[in-house]
């Protein structure tokens, strides 16, 4: 089944109409199998079971801004078998590229301004050599509360790199989010103590 890019009126393009696309499967959590056509380049193939994609490049090779995206979906049984040997690649890698790419100068869609939030699970990234401002961001949402503006606030970057990074986090699914209607006052840290989170994830990635 082929699906239009994005679910709006005007329907988006490209990478943007891609994550639209990605978020929904992901968030109803079916089994499904997709397929990302991308013009002038291999078919990516995923496994949404698997958490899992396939593709004959490697996503240094990612087209950022691709003359066209084609996304097909298929409802299987969990007993289907999975169009690519397992495990396959990470999805959580690809989806950071797309949500990076599908929305650069925007908020996605399915977030709200104002709303704040946290990190429920470390990122699965670690072929793509995150740099220290991505490790030191999402090692501050894992120890707090935050919107985009407190977060670049107290990182010292800007605000639409840091809506970047939270648009690619929400697409992988890594983050909870509190609406803002809902929030009340959140006692946020000014700064990293060494002994952190953000210190020792330097030293997984073996970062200066």
């Amino acid at each position: 089944m082929a699906l239009p890019a994005g679910t709006s009126d005007l329907p988006e393009l490209g990478w943007a109409g891609a994550a639209l696309t990605l978020h929904s499967v992901q968030s109803t959590r079916l089994p499904m199998l997709i397929e990302l056509g991308v013009s002038g380049h291999p078919t990516i193939r995923i496994d949404a079971r698997h958490q899992a994609y396939d593709w004959l490049l490697e996503l240094e090779r990612f087209p950022e801004h691709p003359v066209g995206v084609v996304v097909s979906v298929e409802l299987v049984g969990e007993g289907t078998p999975a169009p690519f040997e397992l495990p396959g690649k990470s999805l959580d890698e690809l989806l950071w590229k797309v949500g990076r790419a599908g929305f650069p100068e925007r908020l996605a869609p399915w977030l709200e301004p104002g709303d704040a939030y946290h990190l429920i699970r470390w990122p699965n990234w670690t072929t793509l050599k995150p740099d220290t401002d991505h490790l030191r961001q999402t090692a501050m949402l894992a120890n707090s509360l935050l919107t985009i503006e407190q977060l670049a606030g107290l990182s010292g970057r800007g605000v639409e790199t840091t809506r970047t990074l939270v648009n690619a986090l929400s697409l992988m699914g890594v983050l909870g989010t509190v609406p803002a209607a809902s929030l009340v006052r959140h006692a946020v840290p000014q700064e990293l103590p060494e002994s952190s989170l953000f210190q020792r994830l330097r030293k997984r990635f073996r970062m200066q």
